[in-house]
């Protein structure tokens, strides 16, 4: 990004979008990443969308505050329109926050996510995140399957409320999918035991009928001997 336009910022304790009737020009506001606060003031001017501006001497990481961007409209608007789906939440969590939320289901969890959506018992939905830079490794996909959280990665380029493109990292359909493949994996093979059971019985009524007709072929020559006999 060539020049540092920050969206959300805090004053007084509270998160903002530099849009809301709140922020006014001149107001004392602050961004956080990881922790650390930098001083930022609101720009609202007619030439030029309204953002945060570094206060000077003050150095943001430009992508990271994309970034964030994108998570803190995510947590505002609690909403993900996909392809297929449109997913609301009743709260949404970021980073740190989310991962303690996870850990309360999973202790071993070892991640920090971006965004994590609960519906309104609280109960974990998915889990979205942000590729702005770069994607998540193989190695953290792996992780993710293994925690078995639905899990969406989001690509953005330049609008932080629009997201390009999606892949799901881990998504509980794929799950459904191979559910269901596996149960009629389990009907057909017991569809093969019962065949194989109608075919033994098939088989031993024939045997009986042959029998059968072997017998009264019997019967009937032992008839005829005796008349002649007789």
């Amino acid at each position: 990004m060539s020049e540092l336009k920050i969206q959300y910022a805090y004053k007084d304790d509270k998160l903002y979008n530099v849009n809301d009737p709140e922020i006014k020009t001149g107001d004392k506001c602050y961004w956080v990443d990881c922790g650390k606060k930098y001083e930022v003031y609101p720009a609202k001017g007619e030439k030029q969308r309204a953002h945060f501006r570094c206060m000077p001497g003050v150095v943001i990481d430009a992508n990271r505050a994309f970034h964030k961007d994108c998570q803190y409209y995510l947590q505002e608007t609690k909403c993900i329109e996909l392809e297929y789906a449109i997913i609301e939440a009743s709260e949404v969590l970021l980073e740190h926050e989310a991962a303690n939320r996870i850990k309360q289901e999973i202790p071993n969890y070892s991640m920090i996510p971006d965004v994590l959506f609960l519906d309104d018992q609280g109960n974990i939905m998915c889990i979205l995140e942000v590729w702005y830079t770069h994607k998540k490794s193989p190695e953290d996909i792996e992780k993710i399957k293994q925690y078995k959280i639905i899990t969406f990665e989001l690509k953005y380029e330049t609008d932080y409320q629009k997201h390009t493109s999606f892949e799901g990292l881990y998504d509980a359909a794929e799950s459904r999918i191979e559910r269901g493949y596996k149960h009629l994996r389990e009907q057909s093979e017991e569809i093969k035991k019962i065949s194989r059971e109608i075919t033994k019985k098939d088989k031993r009524e024939l045997e009986l009928r042959e029998l059968e007709h072997k017998f009264y072929a019997l019967v009937k020559e032992q008839i005829l001997n005796y008349e002649k006999r007789i």
